[in-house]
């Protein structure tokens, strides 16, 4: 299968977070590509989720679209993965919000 990638042309890089270091550190410098993108209707509201490819990770993001391309801050980041030997191996996730 042969994936057409996109180059997301704004990245938002936000202050505080608790992303790591080192993902945050290649989005400042390295080229962002869309893989996939999903859209999903909750409560009225439009969800747009990507995963995105930045060598040689893969994150799964809520991203926004504006004028000026597509953008996603350090908090739309829901998870971070790399694929090794056909398996994808998930270095990070961002906990769930807390149940109310």
């Amino acid at each position: 299968m042969i994936a057409i990638m996109f180059l997301i042309t704004s990245v938002t890089i936000g202050f505080s977070s608790d992303v790591p270091q080192a993902i945050q550190d290649l989005l400042k410098t390295q080229p962002v590509y869309i893989i996939f993108t999903a859209v999903a209707h909750h409560n009225g509201e439009l969800l747009q989720y990507a995963t995105v490819w930045v060598e040689p990770y893969y994150l799964i993001v809520r991203f926004k679209a504006s004028i000026e391309g597509l953008y996603f801050s350090l908090d739309d980041i829901l998870e971070i993965f790399i694929v090794k030997d056909g398996a994808a191996l998930t270095i990070w996730t961002r906990a769930p919000p807390a149940a109310r």
